[in-house]
């Protein structure tokens, strides 16, 4: 099937879905996020495939949530703000839940909700030199729709550290908190790795590996309610209608500092 906002392909066992915004830096806005959801529904239901790599297309990985959309959500009635959060914590969490063997290959940067995507595969390598930043509190905002699959790749002390700072990392850092799996210095190194891990995958018998990811996500407390959906995107729908988000969006897009910031000498 064709999509505007992404390319999906199939080679052998193996899907490659390819975020496809080069303009924005495949920042995630409505129609791309949706297009995803139908993306791995269709590739659940193809039984040939048993892999999937997502990856971005012109050197960013995802950028996160498109600020316009962000800022337009915020201005629309509360239903409207909270359908918005629900479709991006609905991708988020049916890559969680995917019946593919997921690996995120990250060439160049991940931020925001890209993170999201990252730490909802089953695996992430990255380039060394790739940045990754949780950079919703410096525009006012809550990671919220993420928050839970971080958690559970990085653990509490290096989530609160990176979420309240918006601090950026690099590649190297986030496999030290495990955020990804390994980072590479060349991406030559990170694509033979890829098809290696691929490779080695393909040897395990695929309905063992099926059944190995729902156990291990069923002991998982994101898939243990629905309900983690629901708060985190209220939290979200609700932090971004608010004043201080408004501010920090709109700043962002003015390119200067929002009224927080006190700039010492």
């Amino acid at each position: 099937m064709l999509y505007k906002y992404i390319e999906v392909s199939v080679h052998d066992n193996t899907a490659f879905l390819r975020l496809n915004r080069p303009e924005v830096r495949n920042a995630l806005n409505r129609d791309m996020t949706s297009e995803i959801i139908e993306a791995l529904d269709t590739l659940d239901k193809q039984a040939s495939v048993r892999f999937m790599v997502m990856e971005g297309i012109g050197g960013t990985f995802c950028s996160g949530a498109d600020l316009n959309w962000m800022k337009s959500a915020a201005e629309a009635p509360y239903d409207k703000n909270f359908e918005d959060s629900l479709l991006l914590a609905t991708c988020i969490n049916n890559l969680f839940n995917s019946e593919k063997i997921t690996i995120a290959k990250v060439i160049g940067d991940a931020y925001g909700g890209g993170v999201g995507l990252v730490a909802a595969c089953d695996f992430a390598y990255a380039e060394t030199r790739s940045v990754f930043s949780f950079s919703e509190v410096n525009l006012g905002l809550v990671p919220s729709l993420i928050m839970p699959y971080v958690f559970q790749k990085t653990g509490i002390p290096a989530l609160k550290e990176l979420i309240l700072t918006g601090r950026k990392i690099r590649g190297d850092e986030a496999l030290e908190i495990g955020l990804i799996n390994k980072s590479f210095d060349e991406k030559e190194n990170l694509d033979d790795e890829v098809n290696l891990l691929i490779l080695n995958l393909s040897k395990a018998a695929p309905l063992a590996q099926r059944e190995i990811k729902k156990l291990v996500n069923r002991y998982s407390f994101i898939n243990s309610s629905n309900s983690i959906i629901n708060e985190t995107a209220g939290l979200l729908a609700k932090i971004r209608a608010g004043s201080e988000a408004r501010e920090g969006m709109q700043a962002f897009l003015q390119k200067k500092d929002p009224v927080w910031v006190i700039n010492r000498v």
